[in-house]
Formats: C-alpha cells, structure tokens, sequence
C-alpha cells in the first residue's frame, strides 16, 4: 500500500491493488448483511453526518442506498435509533433533500404522522 501511495504522490497511476480493488464486487453488493450491533453504529453515523449540514449531502446519499438494499433490515432496527435518526431527518429543511428524503420516507412506509411528530 505504502508503493500505491507514493506512487500516486509522484503523480502516478493507482497500482494493481486499486484497480483490482476497484472492479471488486464488494462495492456492487455494499453495503454487505449487516449485524445488529453495526446497523445500529451505521445509524448513529448517518445521524451525525445529517446534523452536519456540510456533510448531509452524504448523509442522505448512504440513507438512500441503505434503504434500497437493506430496507428489510433497517426496519427491524433498534426503535430508538431510527426515531432519533427519523427525527434529525424530519429536520431537514433544504429543498435540494426533499425529493430524497420523501423517497427515503415512502420506501420505509412512514405516515405523514410520524414525519411530522
């Protein structure tokens, strides 16, 4: 790894590990089954990045994927983690989100009663 970085320091293509890393199908199946214990850690993480109005952006983005494929999961999650998150994403207020946010919303079947709590 220490020759991937120098060499991308001298300006020089990413190595064999990057390129054989990059086309892994660990990135088309992420994010992998999740145990409890991570998906609730994994939660906490989107939470502060949502608080984080530089990084929400981001935060929304790997919502939205988690959503789409680990949908069933998430919802079997711990209650008070997903309406401590639930209520940071009532929160935001951007219109750029809206339309992800109501997706995220729809797809984890919340009434308009439980986003407005």
């Amino acid at each position: 790894m220490a020759q991937h970085d120098a060499a991308l320091q001298e300006g020089g293509a990413p190595g064999p590990t990057r390129v054989a890393f990059g086309r892994s199908t660990r990135l088309r199946n992420w994010p992998p089954s999740l145990p409890a214990a991570c998906l609730a850690g994994a939660i906490q993480a989107i939470e502060k990045l949502l608080k984080n109005a530089e990084k929400r952006a981001a935060a929304i983005t790997t919502l939205g994927k988690t959503v789409e494929r680990c949908r069933a999961k998430l919802a079997a999650a711990n209650p008070a983690c997903l309406t401590s998150l639930f209520n940071v994403l009532d929160g935001v207020s951007e219109s750029a989100f809206q339309y992800d946010i109501e997706w995220i919303n729809n797809n984890m079947q919340r009434t308009r009663q439980q986003q407005v709590r």
